[in-house]
């Protein structure tokens, strides 16, 4: 990645993202930008984190088939140094300062929206929210599965939970081969410290425990494991159904969640100048 001081000085289109822990606004924000650059190869990838590593050629690589030419268009820099005709946010809780005080110098803004909050708009930017199954409910979050690598996976259980209990140990002890999301220290089990884009060829079977205390918004790590033939399992012993649920139950429906033919990116193109 790197900066462009000539982009400074003229409005542009792109998709931002801050990459701040790794999440699925993470690959949403360059599979978006991806979609968009393959029908204009001048809308640009911003990722306010100079420490990000997750935005690498080298991550990237693993996890996608690419044309190399798209890391041209990747910047690493602070958004608000550049002017917009339309931006694309992803993940909206990764920019706090939005917010607040600090204001886009933009004139399309499109949100995938996480929740019922809604950014500062003193610039009266024109701002249009898309949301599935909290706040609104008029959208439906896509995913790029033609440009995911397939994997030959690895005979091991990557368990996904959010705090240790019962479930989590019992599990721990049934599988000889489980990878766990946080620090451990259990025997036949091995941490995921770094995650890495070939991430899916691990495990050949998720099993993933629903926290009381924890709403998970959009987890696209079901619909990807369908595409990379991985067994899904969800435990869910707490009262409370989020989108970790809907987005299990709805799983195998690829062709709902394909990025193509999609209302946000015709939108953004449809706008551009």
């Amino acid at each position: 990645m790197k900066t462009r001081e000539t982009e400074k000085f003229k409005r542009i289109n792109a998709v931002i993202t801050k990459n701040q822990r790794t999440n699925g606004g993470t690959f949403d924000a360059f599979e978006y930008f991806y979609k968009l650059w393959e029908e204009d190869n001048s809308i640009f990838l911003i990722c306010d984190n100079k420490n990000s590593e997750f935005l690498s050629k080298d991550f990237l690589n693993k996890k996608y088939i690419l044309d190399q030419r798209v890391f041209d268009n990747i910047i690493n820099d602070d958004i608000f140094k550049y002017s917009y005709n339309n931006v694309l946010i992803c993940e909206m809780f990764q920019f706090p300062e939005l917010f607040q005080n600090n204001i886009l110098n933009a004139k399309n803004l499109y949100v995938l929206q996480n929740g019922e909050l809604y950014f500062n708009n003193k610039n009266n930017i024109n701002i249009r929210y898309f949301g599935e199954n909290q706040g609104l409910n008029n959208y439906t979050f896509k995913v790029y599965y033609q440009i995911q690598r397939i994997y030959e996976h690895s005979d091991n259980v990557y368990l996904r939970f959010f705090n240790y209990n019962k479930d989590v140990l019992d599990i721990i002890k049934k599988y000889k081969n489980t990878i766990l999301n946080e620090f451990n220290n259990f025997k036949h089990s091995k941490e995921l410290k770094k995650f890495k884009g070939d991430f899916y060829k691990d495990f050949n079977k998720l099993i993933y425990i629903k926290n009381a205390n924890i709403f998970d918004r959009h987890p696209r790590i079901f619909t990807e494991c369908v595409n990379q033939n991985i067994e899904c399992i969800y435990i869910n012993k707490t009262e409370k159904i989020d989108n970790s649920f809907l987005r299990f139950q709805d799983r195998f429906d690829l062709n709902k969640r394909n990025i193509n033919n999609d209302i946000v990116i015709d939108m953004f193109l449809n706008k551009k100048e």
